[in-house]
């Protein structure tokens, strides 16, 4: 999901889980550092984004399981697009 930063930051997405449970510290490390590089990339100038090169190869580097991504994009761009609002209700 990581190639998708600008997408989900744009549909209103201001907090990203990383998966760690039952991984390594080093698995939680840098895919950790990849998204944090990725996202303060994208933050400092939207307008001309490119994601860093080794985001990808850290997130590449170490094991992980595979997402079906254009599903989740797509599910979430578009019920956010619909509401404006936080898919999931605060309480």
């Amino acid at each position: 999901m990581i190639e998708h930063i600008p997408e989900l930051i744009k549909a209103g997405i201001d907090s990203f889980k990383i998966e760690g449970r039952n991984k390594t510290a080093y698995y939680t490390a840098c895919v950790t550092g990849a998204y944090r590089a990725a996202i303060d990339a994208y933050l400092a100038d939207p307008e001309h984004y490119v994601m860093p090169q080794f985001c990808l190869d850290e997130v590449n580097k170490v094991s992980h399981r595979g997402v079906l991504h254009r599903l989740l994009l797509r599910s979430f761009c578009q019920r956010s697009a619909l509401r404006r609002q936080p898919v999931y209700p605060r309480l």
